[in-house]
């Protein structure tokens, strides 16, 4: 409790994102399925403040994108330290981890960039997160990135059939 009294804003998200790697951490090293419960719900709440307070603001994308890595390295945690039924399988706690990493992504660039070049940063970004497989070896990642990739397409198809005035050619050619 001292420590949603102290910070505000994102600083208490990265607080409460730093909690959960910690209870990640405890979680598996005990065996004990009640941090793990609250590592989730630590991680949900530091998301929940992420959608919350985010804004494009130079600071608010820095903290956010901490809280990102953070989400990740809790999920190559799970993933690598949990027993699963194979290794290529998508298992529960590092998908749910994986999921809010890229969930979070979205959300950040949704704040930081300009309307019309969304989906072209949502493009790279699941690009970025798609080749991160191959450092960090988690399957979910590379899912849920092509989930973000088939929201950038689907972004700018509406955007571009429904906008009368065409956007520049500069966007199209790079998306």
């Amino acid at each position: 409790m001292g420590f949603i009294a102290y910070f505000s804003g994102l600083k208490l998200a990265l607080v409460i994102a730093a909690e959960s790697v910690l209870l990640t951490v405890l979680a598996q090293q005990r065996n004990n399925i009640l941090l793990r419960g609250g590592a989730v719900l630590t991680a949900v709440l530091s998301g929940a403040w992420v959608v919350q307070f985010g804004t494009g603001a130079w600071r608010d994308v820095f903290l956010g994108t901490s809280i990102i890595l953070v989400m990740l390295f809790n999920g190559w945690w799970e993933h690598r330290h949990s027993e699963g039924s194979e290794p290529a399988s998508v298992r529960q706690h590092s998908g749910f981890f994986m999921c809010l990493a890229v969930a979070l992504t979205a959300t950040i660039t949704w704040h930081a960039v300009l309307p019309e070049w969304r989906a072209v940063a949502w493009t790279v970004e699941a690009l970025l997160l798609t080749a991160a497989f191959h450092l960090l070896r988690t399957p979910p990642l590379p899912i849920f990135a092509q989930g973000l990739a088939v929201l950038a397409q689907g972004w700018w198809f509406f955007a571009f059939a429904l906008k009368q005035p065409r956007p520049n050619w500069i966007v199209p050619a790079t998306f």
